[in-house]
């Protein structure tokens, strides 16, 4: 995106993050006050959190390495 649309990396940067984080806590307490399934809800947060634990730091390399985004952290 950034050599696509002419982007500031650090805006780049700051939208790769965004797409990394998992789902958050308060999906479980609207799927509850929905009426939607709680126990899915509360495994899918659960699970996107332990593999954003470690896809995170592996996509902050790769756009660093790759996606010439220059990060500093």
């Amino acid at each position: 995106a950034t050599l696509l649309f002419k982007m500031a990396p650090g805006l780049s940067a700051v939208l790769l993050l965004l797409t990394c984080l998992p789902a958050p806590p308060s999906a479980y307490i609207l799927a509850r006050q929905l009426g939607g399934n709680v126990s899915l809800m509360a495994n899918i947060i659960t699970l996107q959190t332990l593999f954003a634990f470690f896809t995170i730091p592996l996509w902050v390399d790769i756009g660093d390495r790759f996606l010439w985004l220059n990060l500093i952290l």
